[in-house]
């Protein structure tokens, strides 16, 4: 959100019936998947300013960032709207999207090692459905699953003109 808006939305009814979501019956609230990745540094810290504005943590944070890249930004905003209503008593699910026992335990320690670069190797827990096309999109592009995630994290994360020069040849 742009912290310096000059006023509120101008929609009148309601833009998700014109962009309804298409993952709505599909299910993101159980973590039974398992993703290893090493990250640079310089990506950690960018998780870790996320994390800390908007008070969650590393594993959520990255599971954000990985559904909105799948999925995009609108289905996520659906994701999180239906959570929302379902956490407020709105009976649009029987079954909830997020499970307060999966947030919670979210929150794993990571295990730092420091070897040559400061690298961090996460065991990241996701939704499976997730997991999987994450897989297809990294084999799409001939890549690792852990090598593709850390692009796409550095993509999210950096700016373009640093990633620009993350991405060219000549830098290696």
């Amino acid at each position: 959100m742009w912290p310096y808006r000059a006023r509120g939305s101008r929609v009148c009814g309601d833009p998700r019936e014109q962009w309804p979501s298409k993952l709505a019956t599909t299910r993101f609230n159980r973590n039974d998947a398992v993703i290893k990745l090493w990250l640079p540094e310089r990506l950690i810290v960018g998780v870790d300013v996320l994390s800390d504005a908007h008070n969650i943590s590393r594993p959520d944070v990255l599971r954000w960032l990985l559904f909105e890249h799948v999925y995009g930004r609108v289905e996520f905003e659906h994701l999180r709207d239906r959570e929302l209503r379902r956490r407020v008593g709105d009976p649009i699910d029987d079954e909830p999207m997020f499970s307060r026992k999966d947030l919670q335990s979210a929150v794993r320690t990571a295990r730092l090692y420091f070897l040559g670069k400061s690298e961090s190797d996460f065991k990241l827990t996701l939704p499976s459905a997730l997991k999987a096309d994450l897989e297809r999109l990294a084999a799409d592009c001939g890549e690792s699953l852990s090598s593709y995630v850390r692009r796409v994290l550095a993509r999210a994360l950096l700016p373009e003109t640093e990633y620009r020069h993350w991405q060219d040849p000549v830098n290696f």
